[in-house]
């Protein structure tokens, strides 16, 4: 018998219509993580899920950094304490601290990371904002979330990059719209 229903259950008419970008291709390169990241001042990010270890390396590229995971189930324990940390309703968790959360709470107290959990929808996204104070502004997004294994090479991973002012007040303004549907407080349903 066959089924009017896709996989997720739902009747393709039903079907709500999602947002598409058109690219062009211009070339292919390789290149390491460090060098797709570096010379920029702020990173908007949306992913999945993470790593702590490679978080701390990455945001040390950085003067300022928000990040907004797309579900808190697939959070390292390390970074849910580090998110909780951010709602002063904790005591410092220093005694337990590896040196990542240690220096990702430092950021937290300093004003140059703020850390979000989507919670009106999951986001499945990996998207890079990064912006320079001279003006320079690339988007990396694909596959890789924020993780060791995505960006070292270990793993395929599709990432695709655009040094485009369009391209990133577009993907921005997506960033600012999963934020105000997003929260800092881990405990919030």
């Amino acid at each position: 018998m066959e089924s009017n229903y896709d996989l997720f259950g739902i009747m393709p008419e039903n079907s709500q219509k999602i947002d598409v970008v058109k690219m062009d291709f211009l070339e292919a390169s390789t290149t390491t993580w460090q060098e797709l990241f570096r010379g920029y001042n702020k990173l908007y990010a949306i992913t999945y899920s993470s790593g702590i270890g490679f978080v701390n390396e990455l945001l040390k590229l950085f003067d300022y950094s928000e990040i907004i995971f797309g579900f808190d189930g697939v959070m390292s324990y390390d970074v849910k304490e580090v998110v909780a940390y951010q709602q002063a309703t904790i005591e410092r968790i220093i005694e337990s601290s590896s040196k990542s959360k240690t220096d990702l709470i430092t950021l937290i107290d300093k004003n140059k990371l703020r850390m979000y959990i989507s919670r009106a929808k999951l986001s499945h996204e990996k998207l890079y904002l990064l912006e320079a104070d001279d003006g320079r502004k690339r988007v990396i997004t694909g596959s890789a979330n924020m993780s060791y294994p995505a960006f070292s090479g270990v793993q395929r991973e599709n990432i695709i990059y655009l040094d485009n002012p369009k391209a990133f007040d577009w993907y921005y303004d997506c960033f600012i719209s999963l934020k105000e549907k997003s929260t800092d407080d881990i405990t919030s349903k």
